[in-house]
């Protein structure tokens, strides 16, 4: 069934959610005649030889994806992470290299922030991952530079497992500076994460759609530095609309470098935290 999924999400002018509407009624066709090929679905609007020529591209994906040890998974399906139906966007489809358990770990939480911060938010992102790490938390960040790679890290220096969450395909990892280190996560029990075919590059909108999968995948937040514009702000909301807890660095909430986190606390109700905080 992962195959239709796929091949839906390659059509032109369908989309996410509309692939995932004509998938569901797939899997209910497929009940009825658990049999019937691929090429036997029948969707409004499209013709056979389009139908044909995504399952192609479908295909030669997963054939890609396979020859990388990278595995594949399809919303509604049963591998598929029931936390991520929290989201309101889920994605359609997920391509996953490493320990795919952590998807469902229920000790998940992100360790999220900017791209530029301030030599004292590196340290207290540091510090706040080796604290969760040895209260056996799995971290969860997006791989940029900056807060995220300090996170990841310093959980692998702990001796931890991380997720990372990326805005492209595995087989094009970005920042490309950050390629060794996706490949020490994956060798020491963490999980590379993405909804995006292996060779597909990082864009601009992809990266506010990564964002959505770091929140769906933890049970909290930890905001280290962020602006009320900065790009941690779209995991963060994501988070509260979910329910789960936010926190943030409270040490230099007055810095307009920090005005972020001043609003999630103002708006969102984030827990201010410190250096000194644990999490149990």
């Amino acid at each position: 069934m992962k195959l239709l999924m796929l091949a839906l999400l390659q059509l032109p002018g369908i989309g996410r959610k509309k692939s995932i509407e004509i998938f569901r009624k797939m899997c209910l066709m497929a009940e009825v005649k658990p049999s019937m090929p691929a090429l036997d679905y029948d969707i409004d609007d499209v013709d056979r030889d389009a139908w044909i020529e995504v399952l192609e591209k479908a295909r030669h994906i997963l054939e890609r994806a396979d020859r990388a040890d990278i595995k594949t998974v399809a919303a509604h399906t049963d591998a598929y992470p029931d936390r991520l139906y929290r989201l309101k966007d889920y994605p359609a489809f997920l391509f996953l290299k490493g320990d795919t358990e952590l998807l469902n770990n229920e000790r998940n939480i992100a360790v999220i922030g900017t791209r530029n911060p301030v030599g004292q938010s590196l340290s207290a992102a540091r510090k706040f991952t080796r604290q969760v790490v040895e209260n056996g938390w799995t971290t969860v960040s997006g791989l940029a530079v900056g807060i995220d790679t300090a996170t990841h890290e310093e959980t692998l220096v702990c001796g931890g497992r991380t997720v990372a969450v990326l805005p492209s395909g595995i087989l094009n990892i970005y920042p490309i500076e950050n390629k060794a280190l996706s490949d020490r996560i994956v060798a020491n029990g963490g999980l590379l994460v993405s909804e995006y075919a292996p060779e597909l590059p990082a864009e601009s909108y992809r990266f506010v759609e990564r964002d959505r999968i770091q929140s769906g995948l933890s049970e909290g937040i930890i905001v280290v530095e962020t602006t009320a514009n900065g790009g941690t702000m779209h995991a963060s909301r994501t988070g509260h609309e979910i329910g789960i807890p936010l926190y943030v660095y409270g040490n230099r909430l007055d810095d307009i470098r920090f005005s972020g986190n001043k609003e999630l606390v103002e708006k969102f109700g984030a827990v201010p935290v410190d250096e000194t905080w644990k999490i149990e």
